[in-house]
Formats: C-alpha cells, structure tokens, sequence
C-alpha cells in the first residue's frame, strides 16, 4: 500500500527523522544536567545521614 502513496512515505521518514533529532536533543540535555542531578542527590543523601544520626543520638 505505501508505494501507492509516496507522499506518506515521506512524511513518515521526515517525522522519523524529527523524532531522531528531538532524541538526541534531549539525552544532550540529560547529559549536560547529570553532574547537577548527581551533586543534588549527594546533598540530599548527606543531610538525610546529618539527620537520622542526630535523631539516633
């Protein structure tokens, strides 16, 4: 049936090709913001430690 229509063809490769684009974009973006997410998570898991050993002692 696609090759009754060409024009959908290329649509679906271009939104392909779109999808691909935004993928990659965004896993950039992931990447860029991983070491903030990482020292985020660090700070939180020190002040979680600071707490449950004060209210253990």
């Amino acid at each position: 049936m696609l090759h009754a229509f060409p024009n959908v063809r290329r649509k679906q490769v271009s939104d392909f090709e779109i999808d691909l684009i935004s993928m990659i974009i965004s896993s950039l973006l992931v990447l860029s913001t991983y070491p903030l997410l990482v020292l985020l998570l660090k700070k939180l898991m020190l002040l979680l430690y600071e707490i449950f050993i004060l209210y253990r002692f």
